[in-house]
């Protein structure tokens, strides 16, 4: 065996991935960022290897790094060309649990699917290098979506006894402690994942302090001791291959607006936004609000819908949807708005306010779960449950355009984190096995302080920073009414004054 640090990036959910989507994004789009920055870094001690745990003959098989990444940048079609063979298709029968004959008719259905597509044999394409074996001293860094690949969980046993270090980076618990997930499929999924994997370690990376927070909780809920180190993520923008702007997009360069980069619906806040943005048509004289601008996976059965939860009519010359956005089309809507604005109930990091700040644009953010992490001192912060301190928070910088023009100027990006960062400081742990020194980008602490959102301990400097609490009289007029949003079920609507 190799005498060197063997070091195997676990890619398996690549598979089931790229077979329902069409290009990546999510979780998937950040392993292979890192991946890309692990293998860049040239350490003596140390080899970098991409593998996926083939779903027949339990054998890991391994990628050829060199050409995944032959132009500098993944070619997804490509990688799915590669596993199509070895794409399963779950057998999911949760929901049939009372209906025995279509949970039973669904059994044998996969049963017959999975069987034919073992029993033919793969191409060989290029881009699978051959099979790998794991052994002593080999670690295997599991940073995707375990919950998506059931029989690696079944191989963890075995990679264990082989005394193979298993080390997962968790990106959030967002499918246990997020109101909207409780009770569903996805949560069962995550949890069986998780109930699964915990026996089998002694360690685990976390992206954030929220996240080993969570999951220090959740460990103590199962009686399991394992230890935790927090690896901040990146501000730096993911960007992708160099794709064409809609004319949808492009128009808006010459167009004053405040972009939200996230999903209409669930704790991203989306509707909320679309509430207060109502309030300001009311409130903020003709000609000094801008649009709101969401760039997110919209379909076109949402925007019918959300006609009938608004006021459309007195909304849609205020607002701009944009449905499935490419990374081109993002970086070209942070480098042309206003700010941005991300009020999240719940996040593992926050890629959208770190987005923001890499283009040097101030953020209207969430105070709660991650986001002051990545926001340190550059981002205002609001309590997305708190409609008045949110409109207030927002409304200012709309406004005050100096006070604006400040906060912008404040965005220092030679404190901001890459992906390089990240990668390093995933090796350090590995080669060290202990937290390591601070370093001057970013400083990491074994133990996890949640700091409150107006007085936080900065991320980005290590410091003791002061955030400018919302102003709720800031470019507000006196007489300005008082709003409150109430929610009953799908639907927030705004009780205005009088």
């Amino acid at each position: 065996m190799d005498s060197k640090n063997r070091i195997f990036i676990d890619l398996s959910d690549i598979i089931h991935f790229t077979h329902h989507n069409k290009r990546v994004s999510g979780i998937q789009r950040v392993v292979l960022t890192l991946l890309n920055e692990l293998r860049k870094i040239e350490r003596k001690s140390t080899t970098i290897h991409a593998v996926f745990l083939d779903p027949y003959d339990q054998h890991f098989k391994e990628f050829d790094c060199d050409l995944l990444f032959k132009n500098g940048i993944y070619n997804q079609e490509f990688i799915r060309k590669a596993v199509s063979y070895y794409y399963v298709r779950p057998v999911r029968i949760g929901k049939y649990h009372n209906r025995p004959v279509k949970r039973n008719y669904h059994i044998v259905r996969r049963f017959i699917f999975n069987s034919f597509r073992r029993a033919t044999k793969p191409k060989k394409h290029p881009l699978i290098k051959g099979e790998v074996s794991l052994g002593n001293n080999d670690t295997l860094l599991m940073m995707g979506a375990g919950w998506d690949t059931p029989h690696l969980v079944k191989a963890l046993a075995k990679l264990s006894k082989a005394k193979v270090r298993l080390l997962p980076l968790i990106h959030d618990l967002i499918p246990v402690y997020a109101e909207e997930n409780q009770l569903s499929m996805h949560t069962r999924s995550f949890t069986d994942w998780l109930d699964s994997l915990l026996p089998h370690i002694n360690e685990a990376l976390c992206i954030s302090k929220a996240t080993q927070n969570d999951l220090r909780i959740y460990c103590g809920t199962k009686q399991k001791k394992i230890t935790t180190q927090v690896i901040p993520m990146s501000h730096e923008f993911l960007s992708g291959p160099k794709l064409e702007i809609r004319p949808q997009v492009s128009k808006l360069k010459t167009t004053d607006y405040v972009l939200f980069v996230g999903p209409l619906e669930g704790r991203k806040n989306g509707m909320r936004l679309l509430s207060i943005w109502r309030q300001f048509i009311h409130d903020i004289p003709k000609g000094k609000l801008p649009k709101l601008v969401i760039a997110g996976n919209i379909q076109q059965g949402e925007i019918e819908a959300l006609k009938l939860k608004v006021s459309w009519e007195r909304i849609r010359d205020h607002l701009e949807l944009i449905g499935q956005p490419n990374d081109h089309e993002l970086g070209f809507l942070y480098k042309n708005c206003l700010f941005s604005c991300f009020p999240s109930s719940y996040e593992g990091w926050g890629l959208p306010v770190g987005e923001s700040l890499w283009h040097g644009k101030f953020c209207v953010a969430s105070s709660k779960s991650s986001i002051p992490e990545v926001g340190g001192a550059f981002v205002d912060y609001a309590d997305p449950d708190n409609g008045q301190e949110l409109y207030a928070c927002i409304k200012r910088p709309i406004l005050d355009r100096h006070y604006l023009q400040e906060r912008t100027a404040m965005i220092d990006k030679e404190k901001l984190r890459t992906w390089k960062n990240v990668a390093d400081d995933i090796l350090d742990y590995i080669s060290e096995q202990e937290p390591i020194k601070a370093p001057s980008i970013h400083k990491r602490e074994k133990e996890n302080t949640s700091p409150p959102p107006h007085e936080l301990q900065s991320t980005l400097s290590g410091k003791s920073v002061s955030v400018p609490k919302p102003d709720s009289s800031a470019g507000t007029p006196r007489t300005a009414p008082l709003i409150t949003i109430e929610t009953r079920g799908d639907v927030e609507t705004i009780k205005e004054p009088g």
